[in-house]
């Protein structure tokens, strides 16, 4: 039997991000999308995933979610059927990565998480021709936002 496949959305996505795969897949295999937003850190993350994983499965990750998955294949190798990393980086955060990713988190925490997804956007780095100028126009982040506790559509 084909073992299950988990798979691991980068940050600041849902599990919406995999639609199509779950699709193309599912008729071959279970496949399962798993949120990675309910701990502060790489290796709490891994172990809850590990809890709501069988005794042997499949992960793919994606940017964050690879670096999940990579924890995983650390904490519990005997469990894993097959690994996919999808655009993401086996290094550590550098210094100053974290010292941008901070301010962020603070906004974030501070009830400013639209603003701080927006203000990630707009650095090119997902939707370089998007126009953010209108606070929670596009459809997507709203959806993704609306999961969130403490977000209000609006809010700059």
């Amino acid at each position: 039997m084909t073992s299950p496949l988990f798979l691991l959305p980068g940050m600041m996505w849902d599990a919406r991000l995999f639609g199509p795969q779950v699709e193309a897949y599912s008729n071959q295999r279970s496949v399962q999308r798993e949120m990675i937003s309910t701990a502060d850190n790489i290796s709490a993350l891994a172990k809850i995933v590990l809890s709501r994983t069988p005794e042997k499965f499949a992960v793919a990750g994606l940017s964050m979610g690879g670096i999940v998955a990579m924890k995983i294949l650390r904490q519990a190798p005997e469990r894993i059927a097959g690994l996919a990393l999808l655009d993401t980086n086996p290094m550590s955060e550098m210094p100053d990565g974290a010292a941008r990713r901070k301010p962020q988190i603070e906004k974030a925490r501070s009830g400013g998480l639209y603003s701080a997804m927006r203000d990630e956007m707009k650095q090119g780095r997902f939707l370089p021709t998007v126009d953010f100028g209108t606070p929670c126009k596009h459809w997507f982040l709203r959806d993704i936002l609306a999961r969130w506790p403490g977000f209000e559509p609006g809010t700059p």
